[in-house]
């Protein structure tokens, strides 16, 4: 399965992931994600589930736009592991 990212959510994944994960900033040079293991994806997830922790949930515990992008692009990286359990 293809799965291209948006422009948005790739520049957004490789900051988290150079931040977070940088043992895994090759793996997504392009925005095709579609070659990430299962096990690199849940690292990727955990990354993202903390910037989301750290940077997009305001003082009332509701998501910021930057927690809404997150939210989301934690959905597209992970969707390809939702879809073996179906």
């Amino acid at each position: 399965m293809n799965q291209t990212l948006k422009i948005w959510q790739f520049e957004l994944l490789k900051e988290v992931v150079s931040k977070h994960c940088p043992e895994l900033s090759k793996r997504i040079e392009l925005p095709d994600i579609s070659n990430l293991f299962q096990g690199e994806r849940l690292v990727i997830i955990d990354a993202l589930s903390g910037e989301l922790m750290a940077s997009g949930i305001n003082k009332d515990s509701e998501p910021t736009q930057r927690g809404l992008l997150l939210e989301e692009l934690i959905d597209v990286v992970n969707s390809p592991n939702l879809q073996k359990l179906d």
